[in-house]
């Protein structure tokens, strides 16, 4: 079962307490992790990851909890695959 994680903003923080540190190099660094990772799947797999129709399930995450998301894939890993 392949999820997919959307969030409009990637550099927001997990925990309301946590504060983003050096952002600009978080950017950076985001940008360039997504332009190694578009090459390798798109030379090695002829995919590009963005593609909706790659993943069985997506969760736009900047509208779940943590907890509300875990539950969706706990849910729809059981449904998709069931005790024998």
């Amino acid at each position: 079962m392949q999820f997919r994680q959307h969030r409009p903003s990637r550099l927001r923080p997990v925990d309301a307490d946590e504060e983003l540190v050096g952002d600009v190099e978080i950017a950076e660094s985001a940008l360039d992790h997504d332009r190694v990772t578009t090459r390798y799947l798109d030379r090695v797999f002829g995919v590009r990851w963005e593609d909706p129709m790659l993943y069985h399930v997506q969760l736009n995450t900047s509208a779940l909890s943590v907890e509300q998301a875990a539950q969706i894939i706990a849910h729809a890993a059981r449904v998709a695959c069931p005790p024998s």
